[in-house]
């Protein structure tokens, strides 16, 4: 568990400190017109964090943590994605009522391919992923 937690933490301060370039010099702002194609590379990279709410919310409902957060890096029409999560379920939402306190941590690394430039439209992804799921049971704990 402290180990997702300082990931988690590394991946939040690593996307706090990346920054863009802006084209504001002395307070006003340059614009430069291109003539290119509609799909030229005109980002060739990109790096980015995404926070999924879902799992914070779901474990708070049950009175745990719960944690979600994904890195990326792409290039041109690739991109390479870190994933952690950690979450529990709430027993109502498990729909059976032999079972208690569903704990899921997940991690993966997945590699998509986007068939567009600058990273938009359709793309396809693979991966590696592991799953560690615990659960109890009410009948003998």
């Amino acid at each position: 568990m402290k180990k997702q937690i300082f990931l988690f933490v590394a991946m939040v301060l690593l996307a706090t400190t990346i920054s863009a370039q802006s084209n504001v010099v002395d307070g006003t702002t340059h614009q430069r017109h291109l003539t290119t194609q509609s799909d030229s590379i005109t980002t060739k990279q990109t790096v980015g964090v995404a926070i999924d709410l879902l799992p914070p919310i779901m474990s708070a409902a049950t009175g745990n943590f719960g944690y979600s957060a994904q890195l990326w890096v792409g290039y041109k029409k690739y991109r390479v994605r870190g994933v952690i999560a950690g979450f529990t379920m709430p027993d109502k939402l498990m729909g059976n009522d032999d079972f208690k306190d569903l704990k899921t941590t997940a991690t993966a690394v997945i590699f998509d391919y986007f068939l567009k430039n600058n990273f938009k439209g359709w793309w396809f992804g693979t991966g590696f992923e592991m799953w560690n799921n615990t659960i109890t049971s009410k009948m003998n704990n």
